[in-house]
C-alpha cells in the first residue's frame, strides 16, 4: 500500500512511501524526479488544485465555499497520478469568516 499513515520511529515519522515496494518506488522517482508528493490546503484564492504529485485542497469553506477531501486511492501504483475521482465536497452551510473576523453564529 503506498498511501497510508506514517509510522513512529526514532527519528520521528517514517514516510509511508518509504515502506511502499522497491518496485512502487522507482517508479515514482522515474515519474516525478523523486517519491515525494505534497498535500496542502490554506490556500483558498487558489482553489482546489489538482497536479501531479499535488493535491491543494482549500476551497474556501469557511468563506461560503465548499469542504474538499481527497480519499486517495491505494489500488493505484500512483495514488496521485491523474484523472483522480477521489474528491469529495460538500456546501458550506453558511459563511463562517470574513475580512473582520470569524462570525459568530
Amino acid at each position: 500500500m503506498v498511501v497510508a499513515r506514517p509510522e513512529p520511529t526514532r527519528r520521528g515519522l517514517a514516510s509511508p512511501l518509504g515502506q511502499a515496494r522497491p518496485r512502487v518506488r522507482r517508479r515514482l522517482r522515474t515519474l516525478r524526479g523523486h517519491e515525494y508528493a505534497v498535500v496542502y490546503g490554506h490556500f483558498a484564492i487558489q482553489g482546489l488544485h489538482v497536479a501531479p504529485g499535488l493535491r491543494g485542497l482549500d476551497t474556501g469553506c469557511v468563506h461560503q465555499g465548499r469542504l474538499t477531501a481527497w480519499l486517495p486511492d491505494a489500488t493505484r501504483a500512483d495514488p496521485f497520478a491523474l484523472p483522480d475521482a477521489g474528491f469529495w465536497q460538500a456546501e458550506a452551510q453558511r459563511r463562517y469568516y470574513d475580512e473582520g473576523g470569524p462570525i459568530r453564529a
